[in-house]
């Protein structure tokens, strides 16, 4: 249990699913034939990070195998195991199956993944031991899918199967915090070692040489996490070195708006809102751990008139305000992570 916690803390950690993954994307009109298919990917290197801990979390002989310790979870602490069950990786069940470039593959969401982490990265192809591919039936599925699609099939489905590990993570440490509370620890320690702290580690390409706060803010308005709060700085036209000059000063999201002279005005009815007189409209949605916290998704929308009062309802202030004070604590965290 403890090597799956570390893993799946480290998988979660690593740049593709903080910071990467939103650039993900493929570009196609209707009709367009597979080779004129283009794609953004993230850089190799970062997919190579990051299948190296989620290899230990996939592989079936590994102690970290997440089937394995979904298992001991659902044996042990039977009110997880609803909640577990929801996260079977199957092929009925899969986002990325739902893509209609996906829907008439025989090639389930664990195959793609297989196939690329066999043949491709860490092994060589089909062995009495491992795998069910080799490096011929790659190549087939590669001209037969499109190189873009398939490659992004197979970073589609890793990100889906991360979502699940980071789900199941949450249920691990609980199960661990039981343990703790009867004074049992794992016999290796999960936090980083306190040397770490005497370290500072850079990725070329990814971490910039002076880790200014306006690069921080940059770099936090980019991730997933902070989408809704993203979004609103984007709305008000807030620059990033603006941001970083106020963002210490100001410990809540109403101290924040108030200081770049932002008027919120909640309304109960979206519809009431007189269209010719806005210039954009928008959401936002509670990010997956809170979700998760809260057992709810919450949303809400917001529109900008054009005398630059920004109309909000439903749940838009609340989620605004837990995530900006996320996104403040990241900022103000040292070193930056």
């Amino acid at each position: 249990m403890a090597h799956f916690v570390e893993a799946a803390r480290e998988l979660r950690t690593s740049p593709f699913f903080v910071e990467e993954y939103h650039t993900l994307s493929i570009s196609l009109r209707q009709g367009d034939p597979k080779e004129k298919i283009k794609g953004e990917f993230p850089d190799t290197n970062v997919i190579r990070s990051t299948l190296v801990p989620f290899r230990r979390l996939w592989h079936q002989n590994e102690p970290r195998h997440y089937a394995r310790v979904t298992k001991i979870l659902k044996r042990y602490v039977p009110e997880f195991r609803w909640f577990l069950d929801s996260l079977t990786l199957d092929g009925n069940r899969s986002a990325v199956r739902q893509l209609p470039w996906f829907k008439g593959l025989s090639l389930s969401l664990i195959d793609v993944i297989d196939v690329w982490l066999n043949t491709r990265y860490h092994h060589v192809g089909k062995s009495p031991r491992r795998g069910r591919f080799t490096r011929a039936g790659f190549e087939r599925l590669n001209e037969g899918i499109g190189p873009v699609l398939f490659e992004y099939y197979f970073l589609s489905a890793v990100h889906e199967a991360g979502i699940a590990f980071f789900n199941i993570l949450q249920c691990a440490e609980s199960f661990l915090r039981g343990f703790a509370a009867r004074g049992l620890t794992p016999s290796f320690a999960l936090d980083p070692h306190p040397a770490e702290a005497n370290v500072n580690r850079r990725t070329p390409g990814i971490t910039p040489p002076e880790d200014t706060p306006e690069q921080r803010v940059w770099r936090l308005r980019r991730r997933n996490h902070y989408d809704g709060l993203s979004r609103f700085l984007t709305l008000i036209e807030a620059q990033d070195p603006i941001v970083a000059q106020i963002l210490s000063d100001c410990s809540s999201f109403d101290d924040f708006a108030a200081r770049c002279n932002i008027t919120l005005q909640q309304t109960e009815d979206i519809g009431s809102i007189d269209k010719e007189d806005c210039t954009h409209f928008g959401g936002c949605i509670d990010n997956h751990p809170t979700a998760m916290r809260n057992r709810h998704s919450r949303r809400g929308f917001v529109a900008k008139r054009r005398d630059g009062v920004l109309l909000w309802g439903e749940d838009y202030l609340p989620v605004l305000r837990d995530q900006y004070l996320e996104f403040r604590t990241a900022f103000l965290k040292e070193p930056f992570e």
